[in-house]
């Protein structure tokens, strides 16, 4: 895909077109992927140096080709087309709906 105007195939990769909702301030999915890429890109080896050295040199590995070599979908493209409406001051931010612990 060459963008959001230009649906055009590009080689052989398999590409999914998702539409989704936000909240007016709320990030988009490539921007909080972006986020996360960035911060993978700031980790420090003294923070897996605990490893076993042959995993030590796996995680080097992944770290050195972000996005390319996390197992993640790569998300190309997005665009906000539609203003959307204002965050709800009655919305809170909830760390527990990750969390795997069943009640």
């Amino acid at each position: 895909m060459t963008g959001m105007d230009g649906l055009e195939e590009k080689g052989d990769k398999k590409v999914v077109l998702k539409d989704v909702w936000l909240d007016k301030d709320s990030p988009t999915e490539k921007e909080n992927q972006d986020l996360i890429y960035g911060d993978l890109q700031h980790i420090r080896k003294e923070k897996y140096e605990w490893l076993k050295e042959k995993y030590q040199k796996r995680v080097e590995d992944t770290l050195a080709n972000i996005p390319d070599s996390f197992p993640l979908m790569q998300i190309l493209h997005d665009a906000r087309r539609v203003g959307c409406k204002e965050r709800s001051k009655k919305a809170l931010p909830d760390c527990t709906i990750l969390s795997s612990a069943v009640p």
